[in-house]
């Protein structure tokens, strides 16, 4: 009888707007499921989302690879994401260094979400022999490789939207081979740390960077991706015929910009100390090495800065990955804070209320399990479809409560927890921000959870 009193109010909040309102807020006070009644479960999605934001990872069968994608596009009918939003001012698309276990399209989560709330669509990927990536003699090719970047580039395109590249550590020798193939399929690139991408730089990382502690207790042990990037650079043109078919000649359109510090790890320079790392500006230069390569092409040098540069910020506290990416695709950096605001605006302010419900039941894991708690998941294509504003409307007001309330009950309880097991002056600061409805990835509530499974 349960589910057919919910089936009846429905049938009249979808076809009765002036019952919307309080037929939706009676359908949720009679309903007896709980919100979330596992909190590790709440945690664990809260923590999900807080670190990925507005990253959307799925596998792709057809490209044997995990896709990461961030961007404001409203979630087709059949729920699945859009790979770019139409209306966005651009798109960039991220390649991933090689030869870590950590190495993964993944890395680009923070930047992926700044370029978001900008209005710019962002795609990153695992590559070949890497994390989730695709394995197979056919990626051994080089050619291979550019053709199968290209299927994503080709299925990112939008009439009239900027593409871009941005590589880091072996990623701008896949980008700079790319453009070698391809140059007429993008606007431009932005290859940060760009490493072994000739034959002095390759002998240099095998005869000491190696060798070198960057930020391990042990120096880097080769993997199965940093072994195919090995194969892929002595088989890409940097290699084989620098600048033969310089594809900024034959595309003048083509902007590229590089981005180093002048105490990189990978090119040759003065070392010393336990770690075996530069103690002196690189002597070897990667400008130089960059235009041969490229008859127009800009490198920026970062000062005192080695190889790892995306959490450095130069003298005006601008990120410096994201001020030479605002630089390649010509945005104003001073109207950054403007245009987030705008964004802001328009995702929760002037975007329709079912559009807003449609969007959020697909792109936020918490809403959707209270959602599906609550038996409503098949109304909720039918309220964004028929356009019922008033009915999600307020859904997404009664969500905004519940939520609240869910999450001050559990911080009671972590706040508790930590006084009866005297942990409070261990987790003081934890205890502050988790005080403030911050249930953010912290020790204390990594303990909660670890001793209230």
């Amino acid at each position: 009888m349960k589910y057919s009193f919910k089936f009846f109010l429905l049938i009249f909040i979808l076809t009765s707007s002036s019952w919307a309102a309080p037929l939706c807020t009676d359908l949720f006070q009679k309903s007896n499921t709980s919100f979330f009644s596992n909190t590790k479960k709440y945690l664990e999605f809260y923590r999900k989302q807080s670190i990925n934001g507005r990253v959307f990872d799925y596998y792709d069968q057809k490209l044997q690879t995990r896709i990461y994608l961030a961007n404001n596009a409203l979630p087709k009918i059949d729920g699945s994401r859009p790979l770019v939003d139409p209306s966005s001012s651009a798109i960039v698309i991220f390649l991933h260094g090689s030869g870590t276990l950590r190495s993964s399209g993944k890395n680009f989560i923070h930047h992926m979400n700044t370029l978001a709330s900008l209005n710019i669509s962002s795609i990153a990927m695992d590559l070949p022999f890497h994390a989730d990536g695709p394995i197979g003699n056919s990626f051994e090719n080089p050619k291979y490789v550019t053709a199968w970047l290209n299927t994503i580039v080709e299925a990112a395109r939008i009439q009239g939207v900027p593409i871009y590249l941005l590589g880091h550590s072996f990623g701008p020798s896949l980008a700079m081979q790319y453009m070698y193939d391809y140059p007429h399929a993008i606007n431009g690139a932005l290859l940060v740390s760009p490493v072994a991408f000739n034959r002095d730089l390759q002998n240099w990382y095998s005869k000491e960077t190696s060798r070198m502690l960057l930020g391990e207790s042990q120096p880097i042990e080769p993997t199965m991706g940093g072994l195919w990037g090995d194969r892929m650079l002595t088989q890409f043109s940097s290699h084989l015929n620098p600048g033969v078919g310089d594809p900024t000649l034959i595309n003048p359109n083509l902007r590229i910009i590089a981005l180093t510090g002048d105490r990189e790890e990978y090119a040759e320079a003065p070392l010393g100390g336990r770690r075996n790392l530069p103690i002196g500006k690189n002597t070897y230069s990667i400008p130089k090495a960059l235009d041969k390569m490229f008859s127009r092409i800009k490198t920026v040098l970062a000062e005192n800065i080695g190889h790892y540069i995306f959490k450095h910020t130069d003298e005006q506290g601008r990120n410096y990955v994201m001020r030479e990416l605002f630089n390649l695709i010509e945005l104003n950096p001073e109207n950054e804070k403007q245009l987030t605001i705008d964004v802001q605006r328009y995702l929760n302010i002037e975007r329709l209320a079912e559009e807003r419900l449609w969007a959020k039941y697909h792109t936020d894991s918490i809403f959707k399990s209270w959602i599906d708690d609550h038996g409503l998941f098949r109304a909720i294509s039918q309220i964004f479809l028929k356009g019922k504003s008033t009915v999600a409307a307020n859904i997404l007001e009664e969500f905004k409560k519940a939520n609240e309330d869910r999450k001050k009950e559990i911080a009671t309880n972590v706040i508790q927890f930590a006084k009866d097991n005297n942990l409070e002056q261990r987790f003081n600061s934890d205890i502050a921000d988790i005080k403030l409805l911050g249930l953010r990835d912290c020790l204390l509530i990594e303990e909660f959870i670890r001793l209230n499974q």
